[in-house]
């Protein structure tokens, strides 16, 4: 058998760890806590601790429904071993092929918007974006710097 080499990509649904700690609550506390801790100062402030928790509670939120059986992952994966002619993407779980055609084929804007629905179910925006959208409010979205250097023309003399 000859050296060769195939790059195959892998799209899969949720799924539990085969470790088991997906769903540990203390193991994901532990890791919060440690990563909190080992956050600098800045960096904590332009996300907020606010934003870190809520996304904490989301994986915590997908992990209890993710699915316990690896076997269209395995099965995948051995197809893609053992096939004479590998394909260049294997997708595992069901809704995959939906979220890949959405992804693939619709315009980006739109499978975003969908895929963000499904998915990232979050509410907070991080800290340094929702000050920085508060100004952008604050200033207005309608100010006259067009740079048409109109005004210049206004001003000369005849």
């Amino acid at each position: 058998m000859s050296n060769f080499t195939a790059e195959i990509n892998m799209f899969t649904a949720w799924y539990k760890d085969c470790f088991g700690q997906s769903s540990n609550h203390t193991y994901w506390e532990q890791q919060h806590k440690q990563l909190l801790q080992s956050l600098s100062p800045g960096l904590l402030e332009e996300y907020g601790e606010d934003y870190v928790n809520e996304t904490k509670e989301l994986f915590q939120s997908h992990a209890q429904h993710a699915n316990p059986d690896l076997s269209p992952v395995i099965d995948a994966i051995e197809q893609a071993l053992l096939s004479p002619r590998p394909r260049a993407r294997y997708l595992a779980g069901p809704g995959v092929g939906l979220m890949y055609f959405i992804h693939s084929y619709c315009p980006f804007s739109l499978s975003n918007r969908f895929l963000q629905r499904l998915f990232v179910k979050k509410k907070l925006m991080p800290r340094a974006l929702r000050k920085q959208s508060s100004f952008e409010l604050s200033l207005g979205l309608h100010n006259n710097n067009n740079n048409n250097n109109n005004d210049e023309e206004k001003l000369k003399l005849p």
